[in-house]
């Protein structure tokens, strides 16, 4: 559900207040911290943060200020290094948008 509300935020020609934004990146980081999702999953909420990044307009922006501000970047590469090879390119791709 996660992927499917992050996908269609980035699909809409309407633009969503980052605070929407926010809880996708809040709810990735619940999955993430309670470790007890398998790597599909995991990958697959690891990109749905990665496409909340990517909105379009100020709300990507804004939102991947705060994701800097709440050290998301760390606790992706965390995540990603227990659930193999995908969830690790998903993690460098994040990584990569985090630092532009």
């Amino acid at each position: 559900a996660i992927l499917n509300t992050s996908s269609y935020m980035h699909a809409s020609s309407t633009p969503f207040p980052s605070s929407v934004a926010m809880r996708v990146v809040d709810v990735v980081g619940t999955i993430a911290g309670c470790g007890k999702y398998e790597t599909e999953p995991m990958v697959r909420s690891l990109v749905a943060l990665g496409t909340v990044l990517l909105l379009p307009g100020g709300s990507g922006s804004e939102v991947k200020e705060l994701a800097k501000e709440r050290s998301i970047g760390s606790m992706v590469e965390r995540v990603a290094a227990g659930h193999g090879e995908m969830a690790s390119a998903v993690s460098k791709e994040i990584m990569s948008v985090l630092s532009s």
